[in-house]
């Protein structure tokens, strides 16, 4: 039996219906979300799609650097899992199940279509995670999303480890002008997940990207291909999961509208 699990933290039915429906077309086994006081109409429909969650008093804004705590403690006390997918949900819809892909390694990153230079965002968590010494070093490597990670069980477990502990020893240190104006920042766990990577921390992994993965990563996408319908990589193979498509929305109208009919 497969695992997925996700934060959604804030987030109401309508922003998680085209995750769990898309997922649910495809994928049966076990589904897990990270929320805060969910909604009565929310826990309604999780319960109509078979989808569980862990209640936490995590703030939003905290999801992302907290998710990975949530996570360990939770597969510590569950080792029946085969393979797990750590995975966002409110930007993700899926096209086949996301356990179908064969992949060669036992833990698997994606990577965006640019180098971490050519980003001012993954610059700046960087630079303000782990150093900048560690950014030089860093700054002609691929972008690598957090965003969704696949693999054997004990291969996750350990990365959500290694992320937990690195997330407390390499504290977010905001500039002074986000101190003044008291400007918190969300999501630099960014930082720290491209650290461990990229720094041999990890044991049997490997990337894919967009051009020969099962993962669309679209944000930064140069080049979109659709095929019967399908969001498709360069060898005409379709997606299992889809990132960041709120970032297309406006360039395929018709194609997202039809998503969840």
């Amino acid at each position: 039996m497969n695992l997925v699990l996700s934060a959604a933290v804030g987030y109401n039915w309508k922003q998680l219906e085209i995750f769990i429906k898309s997922l649910r077309r495809f994928y049966y086994d076990k589904v897990v979300l990270i929320l805060n006081s969910p909604s009565s109409e929310l826990i309604k429909k999780l319960n109509e799609f078979s989808v569980e969650f862990i209640n936490t008093d995590v703030e939003p804004q905290e999801t992302y650097q907290y998710r990975y705590r949530c996570y360990a403690e939770f597969l510590k006390s569950n080792k029946k899992y085969n393979k797990v997918l750590l995975t966002d949900s409110r930007d993700v819809f899926f096209q086949n199940n996301p356990f179908s892909f064969k992949y060669v390694n036992n833990l698997n990153f994606f990577l965006e279509d640019e180098l971490i230079q050519n980003s001012s965002w993954n610059i700046k968590i960087i630079k303000r995670t782990v150093g900048n010494k560690n950014l030089k070093i860093l700054l002609k490597q691929r972008i690598s999303n957090g965003g969704v990670i696949i693999g054997n069980f004990l291969d996750i477990f350990n990365y959500c480890n290694l992320m937990n502990e690195n997330i407390r020893i390499y504290k977010f240190k905001p500039s002074l002008h986000s101190r003044i104006f008291s400007r918190s920042i969300k999501g630099w766990d960014q930082g720290i997940h491209i650290f461990l990577v990229y720094n041999n921390f990890l044991k049997d992994y490997g990337f894919y990207d967009n051009s020969n993965g099962n993962v669309a990563t679209l944000r930064l996408n140069k080049k979109i291909k659709i095929k019967n319908n399908k969001f498709v990589n360069d060898l005409g193979v379709e997606y299992s999961i889809v990132h960041q498509y709120d970032h297309l929305i406006s360039e395929f109208p018709e194609f997202f509208k039809n998503l969840i009919l």
